[in-house]
């Protein structure tokens, strides 16, 4: 896997993450300044990301 894939893949696992972090929040939360947006959103991606 090259390095644009892998960069490729964590932009769509974090794109995900966060739509699924910001699912039941208000959207006030779901900003990058919120720390569990931010926190939540990181952690789904890495889930999400893992092969």
């Amino acid at each position: 896997m090259t390095s644009q894939q892998t960069s490729e893949g964590w932009s769509r696992a974090l794109q995900r993450a966060g739509q699924i972090a910001a699912v039941p929040q208000p959207s006030a939360l779901f900003t990058e300044t919120h720390w569990d947006y931010v926190g939540i959103r990181s952690v789904l991606a890495t889930v999400l990301k893992t092969p």
